[in-house]
């Protein structure tokens, strides 16, 4: 199987649980039986063990490549706003503030793609503890 072709059905596993809750509570204000939040940890689950898998995969097989992981870094930034959106679902936060939050996830997800350009590698501890000082400055925590 082609790591591209991994990466693509990891993008199934994450959208599953938005497939199944979308259409029923569109205003994210609905309780949902117990098995939909199962199902929201298993798409969780499965599109993090298919993105870790994809690129030892590439690695293995010889067949990594810069557009490789271009495609898997743009999943990663498509897929951060699946999982925003679950949160918000989950948490029945209502939809205002789906737009602001969604835009923060891209943000994030931007911030921690910009570090990875200077120092040739994805700097997850830096890229965290960014993320956590702009949360404390967006609700003046600081």
């Amino acid at each position: 199987m082609a790591p591209n072709l991994i990466t693509l059905s990891a993008i199934f596993f994450s959208m599953l649980p938005i497939l199944l809750m979308a259409p029923t509570d569109p205003n994210l204000e609905q309780a949902f039986p117990f098995y939909y939040y199962l199902i929201c940890a298993w798409g969780v689950l499965m599109y993090q063990t298919f993105d870790a898998v994809d690129g030892k995969h590439a690695r293995n097989t010889g067949q990594s490549s810069p557009l490789g992981q271009l495609f898997d870094h743009g999943c990663d930034a498509v897929n951060s706003n699946f999982f925003i959106y679950l949160t918000l679902h989950c948490n029945r936060t209502g939809p205002n503030n789906i737009y602001f939050m969604m835009i923060f996830g891209c943000f994030v997800s931007f911030q921690a793609h910009y570090d990875c350009r200077p120092l040739s590698t994805l700097a997850n501890g830096k890229s965290t503890r960014r993320t956590l000082c702009a949360l404390r400055r967006a609700f003046g925590l600081e």
